[in-house]
């Protein structure tokens, strides 16, 4: 798309924060795939803090914000912001609640709002629950101008229980990965697989039964299980196996899936998680957990084995195994199907100007 408008675009974007994650990680791409002087992008962070990220979403030209207290400070905060930025366009990245924040972009005038699905559900279940996204669901649905999901289960987990003539309002949109930055560089041999993880410390992560899959897959073949990811250890559990290596936080996640063999998601919940984009367009095979989303894209990329995400550490293992030693000729064919796919990072810079130019 070619832009010939004098000013840019101006989108504001509303977050929890830009700590480490994968939305925040996709934002990033886009914002330093697009420049500002073609789209200028203000982050305001709802949580009452940037997060870590921020300082690189500013490096690549984008203005971050933080709302001042709680709840009630923030509404005023969202008004204000709109009223003083006049933005084009409102995303709203905060799941349901999205709802309540776009009426607030629309009472404030703004034309062109946007909610951003990244997740295919919340893991509640209480009938409040219930009765809160059913009301949620039905505001997003009367200020929206577009609900756009990042998988079929988040636009599922948008429309859950809406009249099916009103679901038609819900696109899907995918997210890509930038694959100059995550491409195949195959290591020489080593003693033994790598399995990778990649994920911050939380429950939908699932990250407790690594050390149980790592036994297993060691009682197999001598395998070493890396964690990459943020937040406490604590729910890795006590565990002494020599296999198992705790990374924390990294920036060289494109080299490490260079040298890994595996990437181990055994996730109870997720979207459309970038990490597996990222690790089939270095040519890494995933084992995943057998969710909606995940499954989706495995029907349309190569590489991806699905495991039932509460099946017995031996069975995760024998998954892990039998893809650790693929030769060098098929993971480069997973890296190329990602680069011929529509879930690469130029193709959604493309899809997103053509959304925020269409006000």
């Amino acid at each position: 798309m070619t832009n010939e408008r004098r000013t840019p675009v101006t989108v504001l974007h509303l977050i929890g924060s830009l700590d480490r994650g994968g939305a925040e990680s996709v934002a990033l791409d886009l914002v330093r795939a697009i420049p500002s002087d073609q789209v200028r992008q203000t982050y305001l962070c709802l949580a009452g803090y940037e997060g870590l990220l921020a300082p690189r979403f500013r490096d690549a030209g984008a203005e971050v914000l933080a709302v001042r207290g709680p709840r009630i400070q923030m509404v005023w905060d969202v008004w204000i912001i709109c009223r003083r930025i006049r933005p084009d366009t409102v995303v709203s990245h905060v799941s349901l609640a999205s709802g309540l924040l776009l009426l607030l972009a629309m009472v404030a005038g703004v034309r062109h709002r946007i909610a951003r699905m990244h997740s295919e559900g919340d893991g509640r279940h209480s009938r409040l629950r219930h009765l809160y996204r059913a009301a949620m669901r039905a505001l997003l649905l009367a200020v929206s101008s577009r609900i756009l999901a990042v998988s079929p289960a988040a636009a599922d987990f948008a429309c859950f229980g809406v009249p099916q003539v009103l679901r038609r309002r819900v696109e899907v949109i995918p997210n890509g990965v930038d694959v100059s930055r995550f491409r195949p560089n195959f290591p020489g041999p080593k003693l033994g697989p790598v399995v990778l993880h990649v994920g911050r410390n939380d429950p939908a992560k699932n990250r407790g039964a690594i050390p149980r899959i790592a036994a297993a897959t060691n009682e197999l073949e001598p395998c070493e299980f890396w964690i990459v990811g943020g937040g406490p250890m604590d729910d890795l559990g006590e565990n002494n196996l020599d296999a198992l290596r705790i990374l924390g936080p990294r920036d060289d996640v494109p080299a490490l899936m260079q040298q890994a063999n595996v990437l181990l998601l055994p996730s109870v919940r997720e979207g459309l998680p970038g990490v597996v984009l990222e690790a089939l367009a270095s040519g890494l095979p995933v084992v995943a957990s057998d969710l909606p989303g995940i499954r989706w894209l495995g029907g349309l990329l190569p590489g991806v084995t699905l495991v039932p995400a509460d099946a017995a550490a031996a069975t995760w293992a024998a998954a892990v195994v039998a893809v650790a030693h693929l030769s060098v000729g098929e993971r480069a064919r997973l890296a190329e199907a990602v680069v011929s796919s529509p879930f690469t990072l130029e193709a959604s810079v493309e899809v997103w100007l053509d959304i925020w130019a269409a006000r």
